[in-house]
């Protein structure tokens, strides 16, 4: 059996979060995350067996005691880029998440998982963009481009996902205090 796994931080949203879902979700081509599974990717391991589930479950002991910070959530964009939009995404503004990553990279690769090959972007997915937009959209980087809240960081889980036909089911594995 195999196991989409990824190690993330869960957003609650708040107020502004929910406005800027709001928006994404009038257009027919955009797909929002759902509430419960807003969350700054950390690492995404993929597709691991057993014998790989158990090894990033002692990596993730390794990051206990890291030690809880702030992270900024601010400002909206999009990947690939705003003139052509698949996926956008709530910024993540904090030195300490960035550390962080870099110690979960660490772990996870003494534990014999592949490096990250991309430079670390930390941000939250609110919507993925199935078809072309309606170039509406684009006000998304304008009128909420702004500071959507700071959050607390106190823990970091390992995830599975599960892909459903409507959207995926996240499970927390194991979760741990910083």
């Amino acid at each position: 059996m195999t196991h989409r796994l990824f190690i993330a931080i869960r957003i609650k949203p708040n107020q502004k979060i929910n406005e800027l879902l709001q928006y994404l979700e009038k257009f027919n081509s955009t797909k929002t995350v759902e509430k419960e599974n807003l969350h700054v990717n950390l690492k995404f391991l993929g597709d691991k067996n057993e014998e790989e589930l158990k090894k990033a479950k002692e990596a993730l002991k390794k990051l206990e005691g890291f030690g809880k910070f702030k992270a900024k959530l601010t400002g909206t964009g999009a990947f690939p880029n705003k003139d052509f939009i698949k996926v956008i995404w709530i910024g993540v503004k904090s030195q300490r998440i960035e550390e962080l990553a870099e110690r979960i990279e660490q772990a996870y690769t003494e534990k014999g998982f592949e490096k990250r090959e991309k430079p670390y972007k930390p941000h939250v997915t609110a919507a993925r963009v199935k078809t072309k937009p309606n170039p509406e959209i684009r006000k998304v980087f304008e009128q909420y481009d702004k500071h959507y809240k700071d959050t607390q960081v106190k823990e970091i889980e390992l995830i599975e996902s599960e892909l459903k036909k409507q959207e995926p089911v996240y499970k927390t594995i194991k979760k741990i205090k910083l």
